[in-house]
């Protein structure tokens, strides 16, 4: 019987996984979009908006993305006038990502949208189930990362989880 049961909780689990993913890329993809960038670009955006400064292999090991990728969707960024490159004054090798005005002006926007986002989620928990709702999605990271960790063959990969899934999660 209690292999049934577990059985049942994993296929919820992926059914709810699923379903919150699914409604997250739509709910986040239509947000984004009326902004004019993508959800990549969004999210660089974000990280920088976070660290003022990156260099491009910090923004990289952030997002997660190859450098190549990276430097690409930076480009449409510096193009279309978010972000600027800066070097370093004391190492010439080292080039900087920060945010323009514009840049800045969008960062806030798309953080307010959100935040709006996330109010219009927090009014649909009743209050008598927040604290339960919080934990369960603590608890449900912290079985993630582990599980992702388990998968991943280079020990070293388990500070790249911690670092880039901590740093999503704050």
């Amino acid at each position: 019987m209690q292999e049934k049961n577990e059985g049942q909780f994993i296929s919820d689990l992926q059914e709810l996984t699923d379903d919150v993913i699914r409604v997250f890329q739509l709910m986040d993809r239509e947000e984004k979009s009326r902004f004019g960038v993508t959800m990549t670009q969004s999210y660089a955006l974000q990280s920088i908006y976070c660290c003022e400064k990156l260099t491009m292999n910090q923004l990289s090991e952030r997002m997660g993305l190859a450098t190549s990728t990276m430097t690409r969707i930076v480009d449409n960024l510096v193009r279309d006038g978010y972000i600027g490159r800066i070097r370093d004054d004391t190492d010439r090798r080292l080039v900087y990502v920060t945010l323009t005005e514009d840049g800045l002006k969008l960062a806030e926007q798309l953080r307010a949208c959100t935040t709006e986002c996330f109010n219009n989620i927090a009014k649909n928990i009743p209050s008598g189930n927040r604290t339960t709702v919080v934990n369960g999605i603590r608890a449900f990271l912290e079985a993630l990362k582990c599980a992702y960790a388990e998968s991943c063959e280079d020990v070293s990969t388990d500070k790249k989880v911690e670092e880039k899934v901590g740093q999503s999660s704050s």
